[in-house]
């Protein structure tokens, strides 16, 4: 049985963690440089409050995604038939995945912020005054904050 990786961070989890993991089994010097590189991805992947940081934090994680698929590339055009190096690309890939994923749910979470905002925002008009139809009840006789909420 393999020994825990006593360099390997303890914030390497998931699909990060096995891919660190797996990428010992690569010759050297690429198993080096991708657990290297692998050390520094993790904390960037940490959700901070300051935008500009988070932005920052993203685009280098990017650039050491591609630094990581480079190196996979180069022992896959070398050794295009070994099993480690194919379970290493999985692992990588689903690292790349998770963080399509994070992404994804952080641009949505913000999104959604925005629409609670403007949805529960007050309309600086006294009260709507459109109609549901020609013949029916007018919203302008719902109170303003009322009528806010539901448009």
């Amino acid at each position: 049985m393999r020994q825990p990786d006593p360099d390997c961070p303890a914030s390497l989890t998931g699909p990060s963690a096995q891919t660190y993991l797996r990428a010992g089994y690569l010759p050297q010097p690429y198993a080096a440089d991708s657990q290297e590189l692998l050390r520094q991805y993790v904390p960037l992947r940490i959700n901070v409050p300051d935008r500009k940081l988070l932005a920052a934090n993203f685009e280098r994680s990017t650039e050491i995604q591609a630094e990581l698929w480079a190196i996979a590339e180069e022992l896959a055009r070398d050794t295009p038939d070994s099993v480690v190096l194919g379970l290493y690309i999985e692992s990588l890939n689903r690292t790349i995945d998770l963080h399509a994923t994070r992404a994804t749910a952080i641009i949505y979470a913000s999104l959604r912020r925005m629409v609670i905002v403007v949805a529960t925002r007050r309309t600086p008009f006294p009260a709507v005054t459109c109609r549901q139809a020609p013949s029916g009840p007018t919203m302008s006789s719902v109170p303003p904050a009322l009528a806010a909420r539901h448009l």
